[in-house]
């Protein structure tokens, strides 16, 4: 928790516009549930510059998203039958009780199976979204004084 609230506050102090930061976490949640090994954080943080966001508020998410990864079997199942589901697609049978290498040797996984794809981008929309509101929310707007000073 100590590591969490660390995190937490080192975005809090990140000297860049709320909405730039936002944009950041946004986009790292988003990319921290699509399973590209290796490549995420690259991709969010080309995504992120094209976007104008905040590159440690982007590099912060995608990092804190690691720590679900006690959780990724469970994680990995769910977007591989979500994806298979939309695309009409049988799905390999998976169990919750498999261990995550198991798992990563049924699914195709470095073939960047598009049921993997399609399942984390449609967990991980929502809650991108709701990480950017979340985070406008929480980090603090410059005050009007702070403005009118600037333009001074």
């Amino acid at each position: 928790m100590k590591w969490l609230w660390e995190q937490f506050s080192k975005i809090r102090t990140i000297d860049d516009k709320p909405v730039a930061i936002a944009r950041g976490i946004a986009i790292g949640t988003l990319f921290g549930f699509l399973p590209i090994l290796g490549f995420k954080t690259l991709l969010a943080i080309i995504l992120t510059r094209i976007c104008r966001g905040n590159l440690i508020a982007t590099a912060v998410a995608v990092t804190l998203h690691d720590i679900l990864l006690p959780l990724a079997p469970f994680f990995l199942i769910w977007e591989y039958k979500i994806g298979c589901r939309i695309l009409g697609k049988t799905p390999v049978h998976l169990d919750f009780h498999q261990g995550l290498h198991e798992i990563l040797r049924s699914i195709p996984f470095f073939s960047l199976e598009p049921a993997l794809i399609i399942g984390g981008a449609i967990l991980g929309l929502p809650i991108a979204v709701a990480s950017y509101f979340l985070t406008l929310f929480l980090i603090p707007s410059p005050a009007a004084s702070d403005v009118v000073e600037e333009k001074s």
